[in-house]
């Protein structure tokens, strides 16, 4: 028994390290025991990291692992159990500041068509189902929360103040769909993000959660106030630049409620594809949060802020449409160090901006999601 009982041990460490060198991790298991009595597994300080990245790691303090077979007459699955503790995640792709955890459960049941896997930590609980059939493939993944418990996990890795101190008991849920055919390239993708009210408090004094327009402008002014930057108010905007640069960046601007649920879904399915953050999913008001309220780091920390505040400030605050457009046409960057509309006018076309023509205006809706790769192409005259 001792000799099957190390030789299924032996396969189940080398089929773990085997998946993770699959996808170009690395995976050091220090220390490992067996129960006699049963498939359970106990891993001491695993640690796992990107061969190009030694530096960016997940170390786990302690894991078990319980495993058994279900079998029926036509059907059979792997199911378990997996307690985590101790775990650390230090990856620039999550956060700039190392996140860390307790104790995290998770149950799976890994069949041959379909795999389900329950991730719960404290009262946060996910749910992801693939299914596997022939032709196609699908992923659910449902992600119901409170506001608090979200706040509890990821506000030391918040950069925002404002949702360090917002304190609210009301229910969210996100929800994600997608399919991918054998004989379509793109999966059709379908997200949606549920809430019943958004009602807060402020847990801080300090901080004020009275969001308005004079209020955004104020931050505009403190961000640039040792810059020269002419503020150009909605009215003054042309309707052609408007609608070429809301049809570009963000075609769903007038309907969506600060995100773009379907963007999201596909971000995840391409991100997924690429492991890393290829596609930010970004509407033209979570690009206004991101240059008025966070820094441009790219990780999954600050994109959650970004939606988050998105829908804060639409639904929550009640920020019109118009007063959004505005700013984010006077604080976007055109070029290194150019900022706003304006500028970006003399900049590139020594000229108003009221006076653009429309092969001017469908330049500067190309020159707004790359500012820098256009400028340099611009220097080097290619």
């Amino acid at each position: 028994m001792e000799c099957i009982n190390n030789w299924l041990i032996s396969k189940i460490i080398n089929r773990t390290i085997h998946y993770f060198k699959k996808y170009g991790l690395v995976c050091k298991i220090e220390d490992y025991s067996i129960n006699k009595h049963r498939v359970s597994l106990y891993f001491n300080e695993i640690t796992i990291f990107q061969k190009d990245r030694p530096n960016e790691i997940v170390n786990i303090g302690s894991a078990k692992c319980t495993i058994s077979l279900f079998r029926s007459l036509f059907n059979w699955a792997v199911v378990g159990e997996i307690s985590l503790k101790n775990l650390t995640c230090q990856m620039n792709i999550i956060s700039a500041i190392p996140l860390r955890f307790g104790t995290v459960a998770i149950a799976f049941r890994i069949g041959k068509k379909i795999k389900l896997v329950g991730i719960d930590y404290g009262k946060i609980s996910c749910l992801l189902q693939l299914t596997s059939k022939k032709g196609y493939k699908e992923l659910i993944i449902d992600l119901p929360f409170k506001w608090n418990d979200f706040r509890d996990l990821l506000s030391p890795n918040f950069s925002s103040e404002i949702l360090k101190n917002l304190w609210s008991e009301d229910k969210l849920q996100l929800q994600v769909y997608l399919k991918k055919t054998n004989n379509i390239k793109n999966p059709y993708v379908y997200a949606k993000i549920f809430y019943d009210n958004l009602s807060f408090n402020d847990i801080s004094k300090e901080i004020s959660i009275d969001i308005d327009k004079d209020y955004l402008i104020s931050l505009f002014d403190e961000k640039f106030k040792h810059r020269n930057i002419e503020y150009i108010v909605y009215e003054d905007i042309s309707e052609d630049l408007i609608n070429t640069i809301i049809c570009t960046e963000d075609p769903m601007f007038w309907v969506h409620k600060g995100v773009a649920t379907e963007f999201i879904g596909l971000a995840i399915a391409v991100n997924f594809k690429e492991q890393r953050i290829a596609r930010g999913a970004s509407t033209i008001t979570m690009q206004l949060i991101r240059n008025l309220f966070l820094s441009h780091d790219r990780n999954i920390i600050r994109k959650t802020e970004e939606v988050a505040l998105a829908l804060l400030l639409e639904n929550y605050y009640k920020i019109d449409k118009k007063t959004i457009i505005e700013l984010y046409f006077n604080i976007i960057e055109f070029a290194p160090e150019v900022y706003g509309l304006s500028n970006a006018c003399y900049f590139y076309f020594d000229k108003k901006h009221s006076d653009l023509t429309l092969e001017e205006v469908v330049t500067l809706s190309y020159i707004i999601p790359r500012p820098k790769h256009f400028y340099a192409a611009l220097i080097l005259n290619n």
